[in-house]
């Protein structure tokens, strides 16, 4: 799944996760590390019973579930902790430099938590053993034009039992072998300036690109770096928010206040025929620079939210709603002030964060993490 960036600052840059069925999967205060678990508390509103709750951060932009573990990063304060489902206990904790994850930067794949860390000069891919905590970074992630430089990731997706990353300052899709944690090949782009990468599906990779002049989604064939298609369903100022895919449905949803009133912002692309099969035009209440927004759980499900306090699952392929998870915040800060969540499913629960605080790097709003009983 992709998601744009926190605040605008790194929107232009594509955040992926683990999709094709797979999971995907938007972001603690020093000293705050998940105190005071809450536990069996019940929302009126909803009919769900959250079962536990924990101070997720500054920006809880990045969750995952690992073997018999639950993983919550947050961006801003650079925070990673490890949950133990059977007891509900902070197992592990780490520090990663602040503000190099982002949504969708934790990729589960095999017994492994891969992670994506954004900027010039920390960038990189690493793979964390769950069990012994060993971190392995991958090594052969440079530009073979520019070998001394770090690669700058932009997204990080599964496909034929290799990952796949995405380069924000290059044309180039690097192939990890996740046995080996290394580099095992590289692909060009030659119509595009960078690789947005953002999802893949129906065998093949898929881009989203922030500029005006190459706007919309690309099919790319992971074999040759060839565009196989170039879909085009939004106006070029329309700023992608989120790219999900399961089965053979890829789904993308634009910001509400990037496109001209009454347009749709929420698109189905059927990955047989390259073609938008569907489109949505949902009411949004939360924040319109970052709702709507899609997401998966990793169980197969499309999650679509409108409104920080309320995830609506849609049909893969029809969009028809389906269950709704109301999900309760705490007083003193408006909806607008949100963030988009992410959600987990395992261990069953649904798992989901919360994040307060869109007053950029300054705003020292704590957010959290949910374990919610399916009704």
């Amino acid at each position: 799944m992709f998601r744009g960036g926190i605040g605008g600052t790194r929107k232009s840059v594509a955040l992926a996760a683990l999709l094709a069925g797979a999971p995907v999967v938007r972001w603690l205060l020093p000293g705050v590390l998940a105190l005071g678990i809450v536990s069996g508390v019940a929302s009126a509103a909803s009919g769900h019973r959250v079962q536990a709750t924990w101070r997720a951060g500054r920006g809880p932009c990045c969750l995952a579930v690992v073997g018999r573990s639950v993983f919550v990063g947050s961006h801003r304060d650079g925070r990673v902790l490890q949950i133990d489902p059977s007891t509900n206990q902070i197992v592990w904790k780490t520090s990663v430099p602040p503000e190099t994850i982002d949504f969708g930067s934790f990729v589960p794949f095999g017994d492994a938590l891969w992670s994506v860390y954004h900027g010039a000069a920390s960038g990189g891919i690493a793979r964390l053993d769950p069990v012994t905590h060993r971190q392995v970074r991958v090594s052969g992630l440079s530009d073979p034009k520019h070998p001394l430089a770090a690669v700058d990731p932009s997204g990080l997706v599964a496909l034929n039992g290799s990952l796949w990353v995405g380069d924000s300052e290059d044309n180039l899709i690097h192939r990890v072998d996740p046995k080996t944690a290394r580099v095992s090949g590289q692909i060009a782009v030659r119509s595009l300036a960078i690789t947005q990468l953002a999802a893949a599906a129906g065998g093949s990779l898929w881009l989203t690109q922030a500029d005006a002049a190459r706007s919309g989604v690309y099919r790319v064939d992971p074999a040759t770096g060839r565009v196989i298609a170039h879909i085009q369903p939004f106006s070029p100022s329309a700023q992608v928010e989120s790219v999900v895919a399961v089965g053979k449905a890829l789904w993308v949803s634009v910001t509400l206040d990037s496109v001209p009133p009454g347009r749709p912002t929420v698109f189905r692309i059927d990955t047989d025929t390259n073609r938008v099969v569907a489109t949505l035009r949902p009411a949004v209440t939360g924040n319109p620079d970052t709702f709507p927004a899609l997401a998966t759980a990793g169980n197969g499900t499309i999650w679509l939210q409108t409104s920080p306090t309320t995830l609506r699952q849609i049909d893969p392929t029809t969009g028809a709603p389906g269950n709704t998870l109301t999900i309760p915040l705490p007083s003193g800060r408006p909806p607008r002030d949100y963030y988009p969540s992410q959600i987990a499913v395992g261990f069953g629960s649904d798992w989901v964060t919360t994040w307060p605080g869109q007053g950029g790097a300054t705003d020292h709003a704590v957010g959290s993490l949910l374990r919610i009983a399916p009704r």
